[in-house]
């Protein structure tokens, strides 16, 4: 078979693992007490095990260094195309997700300024307790938000950084102006600014 023959094959299989890795990945991360483990294993076993042919086994887990080969095949293979660009691309990001950052960081919450809510991202070199705690310029605690246990990684996008509604711990729409957090992870902490404008 030619070479050119092969090649759409491999990248359209390595984009049903990539998508499949990364629909796992949020999965997993989403919901820690379900049934994905921290390993990315395959969805429980069926109901009913009668319309199997095999006993329910986990899948092998989808680790930085898998990614790692999947990368290095399709760089291998890369024709400079637009789909290999965003194969590598994608290979690339669920790569950084899977790697643990070297060290805890607080990052800028989005959007700033803003009304009436905001996001707060963050990175955990190590899984830990995270705690946000929102303070008003005068230093009075405003809100308590209690992620309870994270493991390593990037909380950066908005199904994954820590929510603010912009309301205090009775419910009410605080007032405009600058606000601090800080987050607590372990023995990491670490205090930004934001402000909001209505």
């Amino acid at each position: 078979m030619k070479t050119w023959l092969i090649v759409p094959r491999i990248i359209v299989a390595l984009s049903v693992a990539i998508a499949l890795c990364f629909a796992l990945h949020s999965m997993s991360q989403a919901q820690p007490n379900t049934d994905f483990a921290g390993d990315m294993r395959q969805v429980n076993p069926p109901l009913d095990s009668r319309f199997t042919a095999e006993p329910y086994a986990p899948g092998p887990a989808v680790s930085p260094e898998r990614v790692q080969g999947w990368l290095e095949l399709l760089r291998a293979e890369n024709d400079g195309s637009a789909v290999f660009a965003k194969g590598i691309a994608n290979l690339e990001a669920l790569l950084t997700s899977l790697t643990p950052p070297a060290q805890s960081v607080l990052l800028p919450n989005y959007p700033n300024p803003f009304n009436p809510e905001t996001w707060i991202p963050y990175q955990l070199a190590h899984a830990a307790e995270v705690k946000v705690s929102i303070y008003a310029a005068n230093g009075s605690l405003v809100r308590m938000l209690d992620l309870g246990h994270r493991a390593p990684g990037v909380y950066q996008n908005k199904s994954r950084a820590a929510y603010w509604d912009g309301r205090n711990a009775a419910g009410e729409r605080v007032a405009s102006g600058v606000y601090f957090y800080t987050v607590e992870a372990g023995t990491f902490r670490a205090t930004r600014k934001m402000l909001i404008v209505k």
